[in-house]
């Protein structure tokens, strides 16, 4: 009896050391270092916490986390942690700089907050916090962490260089064939209709109407004319005149259509495409672009493009420049 009773108590001590370590080790694993950034860590819960939204959605794209997810997800990885390192490098700057947040200018950040996103009402905003295991302090420091990286960002940016009248007509003669009104894009093409039964032909086989169309992709894959296939096989309108329809906008086709239409190369031939109606051929035969816009006319859309592309460039440079003189070491 006293080496039954010794026994349990064995095993139960055994299952208590085991616990304490599963416990350590979650802790361990939550407060892991993933990388330092001159002397400041970034841990594991700080990464997975700004991963969070992301990796829900991966979840629900891939359920049985296959190969793809786990590809997916070491990029959303990477590039969260980039980005962490980035604001640790911005943040190392600022305070380098002297840079300070007034306390009234977190304050106001958060009472614009609870205006916009929670309409006035601050019982949401702290039940928000609370489901998010923050307290008012460190949300404190998370806005003042925002602040702190835009304004650097902001003061960096506004050193770019003025746009220059060379760059602008050079960005116009690359950009010259997409500044125009796509809507008014028009193409010609021809095509196969054969309809399945419907109110409007209700004597029609479904059997032999599928049978049909796959009698024309056959056809159309042995190198058959496509013309004859239509007089043929087209049960519309333009089958005698071997299925040429009359010159269309984009903007009277529906987006799917005319993303086929007007996005793949000229002579493609294009089908069965079905849908309740019936089954689809479409060869592609011209298209004609609208008139693009003048440089005149298209100057504030260029200058906008023209300064996010070269803020972008400098802000890049700059965090180049960073990174390169700090101290980074990732330990993921």
């Amino acid at each position: 009896m006293i080496k039954t009773h010794k026994n349990i108590f064995l095993i139960n001590l055994l299952l208590g050391v085991v616990l304490l370590f599963q416990v350590a080790l979650a802790e361990f694993q939550i407060n892991r270092v993933v990388a330092i950034v001159n002397g400041k860590i970034i841990t594991q819960s700080e990464l997975e916490m700004i991963m969070l939204p992301q990796v829900r959605i991966l979840f629900q794209k891939y359920p049985n986390q296959g190969s793809q997810f786990q590809e997916e997800f070491k990029e959303v990885q990477k590039k969260t942690l980039d980005a962490l390192i980035e604001e640790k490098l911005i943040l190392d700057e600022f305070e380098n700089l002297g840079g300070q947040i007034p306390e009234i200018a977190i304050k106001n950040a958060i009472n614009d907050e609870i205006e916009d996103v929670y309409n006035g009402d601050e019982t949401k905003f702290y039940a928000k916090l609370k489901a998010s295991n923050l307290t008012l302090e460190s949300y404190e420091k998370i806005i003042y962490k925002r602040i702190a990286v835009q304004a650097l960002k902001s003061q960096q940016m506004n050193k770019v260089s003025p746009l220059t009248p060379d760059e602008l007509s050079a960005e116009y003669k690359l950009l010259k064939p997409e500044l125009r009104d796509i809507a008014e894009d028009q193409a010609q093409f021809d095509k196969i209709y054969i309809p399945k039964p419907n109110q409007y032909n209700p004597n029609l086989s479904a059997t032999a109407q599928q049978k049909k169309a796959q009698e024309v992709m056959d056809k159309l894959k042995q190198g058959s004319d496509f013309a004859s296939l239509a007089k043929q096989y087209s049960q519309d309108s333009y089958a005698s005149a071997g299925g040429k329809s009359p010159v269309v906008k984009r903007k009277d086709l529906s987006r799917e259509f005319g993303e086929l239409i007007f996005d793949n190369p000229l002579n493609t031939v294009i089908g069965p495409l079905e849908d309740k109606l019936g089954y689809t051929f479409i060869k592609i035969n011209e298209r004609t672009l609208a008139k693009s816009m003048s440089l005149n006319e298209a100057k504030p859309i260029l200058e906008k493009k023209i300064s996010i592309k070269k803020r972008n460039l400098f802000l890049q440079s700059w965090l180049e420049q960073l990174r390169e003189k700090a101290e980074i070491n990732i330990k993921l």
